[in-house]
């Protein structure tokens, strides 16, 4: 599944009227997804961003780093949907995770981008390395993903509050909502291991990511909201 079309039917589940992505880049998720507001944030748009103004009336293009962003960002902001694919490292993506957490309203949904990486070299947190492993290995498949599957651990042993899953039919796009989990299911890893995780455990211990088939996890946030 492409990415525009998870979110846009995450949009359409819960009736989202105002959808925020961080790390547009050309902008191919962004200008695909239809929502009442929309706001794209990157530091450097890959595309003629007052063209893309005139065409998208209900978009703001805010040309700056999430950090930045969430800085000046009005207090009383808050988003409907929230889609992370910012720069792929666990630690900037987790700063941008924690700053959604407050921007999201309470029946909201966050979706985080590539939380399974295609290869070791794709889940090398310094891009300019993974491009040289990829060549030295002669790997044509140039996605990357960096360390963003760490978060899958983070999110399982420190957001208990939030329920997710990992989408089954894509590369990776982790689907978080508010709905608190039981005890039993947080994770036991401390913050240390969480950050020291290494890609050898994405490949052997694959159930914190909760893989189920997007139909699936849009009935678990249809049931949860139905709770509510």
């Amino acid at each position: 599944m492409k990415r525009a079309d998870v979110i846009q039917e995450l949009i359409g589940l819960i009736g989202a009227k105002s959808y925020l992505e961080i790390g547009v880049n050309r902008g191919e998720t962004f200008h695909a997804v239809q929502c009442g507001r929309k706001v794209a944030v990157d530091p450097n748009f890959l595309f003629d961003v007052q063209q893309a103004e005139q065409r998208n009336k209900n978009a703001v293009y805010q040309q700056t780093t999430s950090d930045r962003f969430f800085e000046k960002s009005p207090k009383g902001e808050t988003f409907d949907v929230i889609f992370l694919d910012g720069l792929h490292t666990y630690d900037q993506t987790l700063r941008d995770l924690l700053n959604a957490v407050t921007k999201v309203n309470a029946e909201g949904i966050i979706i985080i981008d590539d939380v399974l990486p295609s290869s070791y070299a794709a889940s090398l947190p310094d891009l300019t390395l993974a491009e040289r492993v990829k060549a030295i290995t002669g790997e044509k498949d140039m996605s990357w993903m960096g360390d963003v599957y760490r978060l899958v651990y983070f999110i399982e042993s420190f957001l208990q509050l939030y329920s997710y899953a990992t989408v089954a039919e894509n590369h990776g796009q982790l689907v978080m909502w508010r709905a608190g989990r039981n005890a039993d299911d947080v994770g036991k890893m401390t913050s240390l291991e969480v950050a020291q995780a290494e890609f050898y455990k994405i490949v052997t211990y694959r159930d914190p990511l909760i893989l189920q088939p997007f139909a699936t996890i849009l009935s678990r946030i249809k049931e949860d909201r139905s709770r509510t």
